[in-house]
């Protein structure tokens, strides 16, 4: 809370009260337990700034968002580059404050080949906001392998995952970050996260129209019943958690002198899985209007 203050985010009685309810710093505890204040700090303050960028285009008008995407692109691409950017309007302005301030702080600890895959996970992760912008103004609803794979960038997951290793003390050239059953793996917790952030939120998304949820886009796109809809996805869920499992095993088995690095990484990946989804059991983020009544 005082760090949305100190970087105007959150403003006012009502978004103060919203962030409460959301409970960022239980969700921050349970998805890092092993963190230490500073890195716990700067985990909470990572998911609120997300949380609000998130809700900057949810709660404004369609024309600012399309536009805000591609002014937010080049702010985001300089902020991350070092570089001095133009001001722009207030809600966008605390956005990046609150950017540069996190920046700050983790270029403190990161190295460039870390940072670098950082910045390319933050910048797809804006991006995406043009692709869901485009499909609300035509009334698209999109298709499930497409959905599938642009969720992995909307939902902030894989910037997210990156903050795991320094706060873990993985020192970033000790693995092969681009070893394809590490990214694999990474695939598999993203998606998890975010299709069972789907099952939790999608009475909520359908009351406000939007189609960006896989319950939604079964229903209303491939003509499944809900309750179809809400198995189908549970079992994937459940597939990809035992594909995790097998995959661990696999690369611990043949990972040879830093093994103790990767082994921490994997539990940190189940860590998330796991935390993501008790919070986002007791969470307000994601209660339908019915359920925020009660």
């Amino acid at each position: 809370m005082q760090w949305l203050a100190k970087v105007g985010l959150a403003r006012g009685t009502s978004r103060m009260r919203s962030h409460a309810a959301i409970d960022i710093p239980l969700f921050a505890a349970m998805t890092v337990p092993w963190a230490t204040r500073t890195d716990l700090m700067l985990m909470q303050d990572w998911l609120a700034w997300v949380f609000e960028l998130d809700d900057l285009f949810d709660h404004s008008a369609s024309g600012f968002r399309l536009d805000a995407v591609n002014r937010l692109k080049v702010a985001f691409s300089l902020i991350l580059s070092g570089g001095h950017r133009v001001p722009g309007p207030d809600s966008e302005e605390s956005i990046c404050t609150g950017l540069r301030d996190l920046w700050r702080r983790i270029r403190l600890r990161s190295s460039p080949a870390w940072r670098s895959r950082f910045v390319q996970h933050v910048m797809e992760y804006v991006e995406s906001f043009e692709w869901e912008e485009v499909n609300r103004r035509n009334h698209r609803c999109p298709d499930v392998e497409e959905y599938l794979r642009r969720r992995q960038q909307t939902g902030a997951a894989h910037p997210s995952l990156d903050l795991l290793i320094p706060t873990l003390g993985i020192p970033f050239d000790d693995l092969d970050w681009e070893d394809p059953l590490i990214l694999r793996l990474e695939y598999i917790v993203s998606e998890t996260i975010t299709l069972s952030n789907d099952l939790i939120s999608y009475r909520k998304e359908d009351e406000c129209g939007d189609l960006h949820n896989l319950v939604l886009i079964l229903i209303h796109g491939n003509g499944v019943d809900e309750q179809d809809a809400v198995m189908r996805i549970g079992e994937t869920v459940a597939q990809h958690l035992k594909e995790f499992d097998i995959g661990a095993s696999h690369l611990l088995e043949r990972q040879g002198v830093h093994r103790e690095h990767l082994a921490r990484y994997l539990y940190g990946l189940r860590t998330v899985m796991s935390g993501h989804y008790l919070w986002s059991q007791r969470s307000a983020r994601y209660a339908n209007a019915s359920q925020a009544r009660m």
